[in-house]
Parts: C-alpha cells; structure tokens; sequence
C-alpha cells in the first residue's frame, strides 16, 4: 500500500488465518503479539486452577467416594501407577537358585548357582525404554486397552515380560502382587479425591535415592493431607 515490501509468507498466513476465523467464529484473527502472551498466560493459570477444584465439588452426581468399578475409567491413574512401579519396583533385586545349566546371552551359569536378578536396572533398560529413567506415565497411555492396569495388568503378570517386572516373575513371582495393585488404586485414588496435599518446605518432591536393599529415599517426603471433602460424607452418599 505505501510501496513498502512485505514477508508475503508471513501476510498469506494472516490471510489465511483471518479465512478460519471469519469462518468459524465470525470475527478476524488478532496480529497483537502481546495478546497471545496474555492468553497463554490465561489458559495456563485456568489449568493450575482446575488441579485445585474436584470435580465432585462442581457436580453434584459426582460427589461419591470412588470405588473399584471407578478404576477401569482412570486411565491416567493407571499410567501413573504403573510408571511408579517401572521407577521404583517393591525390591530392586531377587534372589533365584538356577535349577540346571544354562547358558544367558553367551555367560555360562552352572547347575545351583545364586542369581541376583536386578529388577531396577531391567525396568529403566534404555533398550526398551525410551528415557528410561525419566518419570513420564504417558508412555502407558499410547494404547490404553493394551496398557490398562486392573484385570489387564494382573494378566500381565502371567506372562514373561521382561522388560516390565516390578513385582518379579515367573513360578517365584510376588503372590501379592495382584492385591497390591488392586490397593494401590483404590488408596490413591481416594486420597487426591479426598485430601490436598502441601508438601513440607517445597514445590517439587526431591526424588534422589539413598542407599539400602529397598532404595530409600534419601530426603523424607513429609506432606500435610488438608482435607477437600470428608470420605465419611462421600461413604453415607454412595
């Protein structure tokens, strides 16, 4: 318009842009930059905000401690649950007899020899996983009907997967491993409907490990349970 040049890349994508928005909702597509900040500023203080609101608090059919036949629906608790048990597996080593002569990707073991299975470096193996040792639980939600935990994760304990053993495996596998998982969910999923809860003197918790057969943590996790909704009112409801 005043013979100056323009990005023509640059003004077909405002074009374009203002094309979808007329069509959608009826108005043109802003080019203040400042305005983009300040809605992702917005949307990111609504999504710290909802993490403080139950949805039980907001609907009323919702108000109803969760249950077993809750847990097939929580498919982010599954991941969560079964990325912790990934990280931190109930013992990092097992102790197995070899019953005759084998041979285990070219080392020889003798007939009665003592096996110290590590439990911890197979389920952080970054061969089969990828950022093996980093927290990440959306890696169980690629395809939820294969990685749901529940009847599904008992299954799984069947059967040899070696590169998931949190509870070991095999005939001298954990016999409990099916209650703790079916508890695992339930109690967690009661306590983040139920409580708030602040940790001691810090934002993040300190995930470094100290030393022992179990792998403590090295700092205490202290938190203080503020209470969101009594579970006895939640319990006369149901």
């Amino acid at each position: 318009m005043n013979g100056e040049g323009c990005d023509v890349g640059v003004e077909f994508m405002a074009l374009t842009n203002n094309v979808i928005s007329m069509m959608t909702m009826s108005t043109r597509c802003s080019t203040n930059v400042d305005e983009t900040a300040q809605i992702r500023k917005i949307a990111r203080g609504i999504t710290q905000l909802s993490g403080l609101l139950s949805l039980g608090e907001a609907f009323i059919l919702l108000k109803k401690l969760v249950d077993e036949s809750d847990i097939p629906n929580l498919p982010y608790l599954h991941a969560v649950v079964k990325e912790t048990l990934r990280l931190h597996p109930s013992l990092p080593l097992v102790f197995r007899k070899c019953r005759e002569d084998c041979s285990i990707k070219g080392f020889p073991i003798a007939k009665n020899s003592r096996i110290a299975v590590n439990l911890y470096a197979i389920n952080r193996d970054p061969n089969d996983w990828e950022d093996a040792a980093e927290f990440k639980p959306e890696r169980f939600l690629i395809n939820i009907a294969i990685n749901a935990i529940g009847h599904a994760d008992q299954e799984d304990m069947k059967v040899q997967n070696y590169c998931y053993v949190p509870f070991g495996g095999g005939r001298r596998g954990c016999s409990g491993a099916n209650l703790a998982i079916s508890l695992l969910h339930i109690t967690l999923a009661a306590s983040i409907q139920c409580f708030h809860w602040k940790i001691k003197g810090a934002e993040k918790v300190d995930m470094e490990e100290g030393a022992g057969f179990s792998v403590p943590m090295a700092h205490p996790l202290v938190c203080y349970p503020i209470l969101r909704v009594n579970p006895s009112d939640l319990l006369m409801i149901n």
